[in-house]
């Protein structure tokens, strides 16, 4: 292990030794840092690379600093997020699926309980949106890690995360529309981005600001 220092901040960085040619060095975006290296090459080399690497690496770290300050982690304990605003989470013991909802405070038995309770209202935003484009497809809701959203094109089934119930509404119809259009085009294409900015002029914009918003981590 080699520790590496930003800003009087000590970053641990796990050297691991497997059948490779090259030296790879990887971040994500909690700044775990590990290096791969071959079995037979020297610690000093290591030390060297690192250094030689050390602007890329800082760089790499302060940025994932500056994203963590603005990003919305949607599997906090503490808080929720309904239609994009925040409520204080208070947990309660008087039913499996009690939830209340009390000017900035949402009480509830479970966070599997918040999310069934707004299940129907995303399937029906799903149903407008086919209707309003005249498109004939099946929506469902489930629960995904790691994406907002799937389209099976074959069956014309679409089925929304139902996490989505936590985005302002102009995200919620974003992702609508983004699976609408894969009913035409499965892939990211030209023409898929054409038919998605057909029904959604502004993807763009909301696609940067979904970005905020994660699923799968943890601070």
């Amino acid at each position: 292990m080699i520790n590496f220092k930003v800003n009087e901040v000590i970053y641990p960085i796990i050297v691991t030794y497997k059948q490779v040619k090259n030296i790879n060095l990887k971040i994500n975006e909690q700044n775990k840092i590990t290096i791969s290296c071959p079995r037979d090459i020297p610690f000093k080399k290591v030390t060297l690379f690192l250094e030689k690497h050390q602007d890329w690496l800082t760089k790499r770290i302060l940025d994932n600093e500056q994203k963590r300050q603005i990003l919305i982690y949607l599997n906090e304990e503490t808080t929720v997020y309904l239609y994009g605003k925040r409520y204080q989470v208070i947990h309660t013991t008087i039913q499996e699926d009690h939830l209340k909802i009390v000017k900035d405070v949402i009480y509830l038995s479970s966070k599997q309980c918040f999310y069934r309770n707004f299940q129907e209202q995303l399937l029906a935003l799903g149903y407008q949106a086919l209707e309003k484009l005249d498109v004939k497809a099946t929506m469902k809701v489930k629960r995904y890690k790691t994406r907002w959203g799937c389209c099976h094109h074959q069956t014309k089934e679409i089925t929304l995360n139902e996490k989505l119930i936590a985005l302002p509404m102009e995200l919620i119809d974003y992702v609508i529309c983004h699976e609408i259009s894969h009913l035409s085009v499965p892939n990211h294409s030209p023409s898929f981005y054409k038919t998605l900015s057909n029904i959604c002029p502004n993807y763009k914009a909301l696609r940067k600001q979904i970005k905020i918003y994660r699923l799968n981590s943890s601070r």
